[in-house]
């Protein structure tokens, strides 16, 4: 079981509904990205990682550590829109490169600000909904909406082999090290390439084992799990339709002040 599994299983948000969780975290996540806004996105974004550790009951450690990822390739990207490249010096930052300069302007600012606060709610949105809700139940959520069957287990098979890889990774990464692969450059770059050339090889295998394993238990293209489904209970229903109420009334409020 990974950790965002065990956190789902545990989330004080276990016994709401599934359905009523994906909508809810579906629309959020709508909106955070259709903002025209930063606050209302920032506002967004606090508000879910607040349920998601206050209610949910996910520690502040763990939620931030998975956070800390995705947060890193939002950054990585914010900061490709941040530079652009310009015949002359103009901007608050302009430094020469190759006859041209790479500029920092107002709205390079702006734009990367926006655009990272915006990825980084989405974020938080996907993983309020995924740590307080088991894959088994989104499933039977996603096959009530009839989403194809197809599309279900390439999601699944996909969410499985993803973690695969990571502990593949992780093991060679723990038997480099216990050999003091990564003492030294050269160690360390001998180290890497022998873990990587390992992963490719060790991953397939394992894939191919788990294949083995599923249609052993009788796999015929169809992902059958056992799953519990959560009453919808009215009290669930006031709670998530009053914070959709307030996210729709900050939009129509962000609307009017840039009309």
């Amino acid at each position: 079981m990974t950790r965002i599994d065990a956190c789902a299983q545990s989330s004080g948000l276990r016994e709401v509904n599934a359905g009523l969780k994906l909508l809810l975290f579906s629309a959020v996540l709508v909106a955070a990205v259709a903002a025209k806004h930063m606050w209302v996105a920032a506002v967004i974004g606090c508000t879910v990682c607040l349920i998601t550790v206050w209610i949910g009951k996910i520690p502040v450690r763990v939620f931030f550590s998975l956070m800390t990822v995705p947060a890193a390739f939002v950054l990585l990207s914010s900061l490709a829109l941040l530079f652009d490249v310009s015949a002359e010096a103009a901007g608050v930052l302009s430094l020469p490169l190759f006859g041209r300069y790479l500029v920092v302007t107002q709205l390079s600012q702006a734009a990367a600000k926006h655009v990272m606060v915006k990825a980084l709610a989405a974020t938080a949105c996907l993983y309020a909904l995924s740590l307080s809700t088991p894959f088994s139940e989104l499933i039977g959520v996603l096959r009530k909406i009839r989403v194809p069957e197809l599309v279900i287990e390439l999601m699944f098979l996909i969410y499985r082999y993803v973690f695969v890889l990571l502990r593949t990774l992780s093991e060679l990464q723990t038997a480099a090290a216990a050999r003091l692969g990564f003492h030294g450059a050269k160690g360390t770059f001998r180290s890497a390439a022998g873990m990587m050339g390992g992963l490719l090889t060790l991953s397939l295998r394992r894939a191919s084992a788990a294949f083995d394993a599923m249609e052993a238990r009788c796999y015929d293209g169809t992902l059958r799990f056992f799953s519990r489904e959560s009453p919808l209970t009215l009290r669930h229903g006031i709670y998530a339709g009053t914070y959709l109420l307030a996210v729709v009334a900050m939009l129509v409020a962000e609307m009017n002040s840039s009309s």
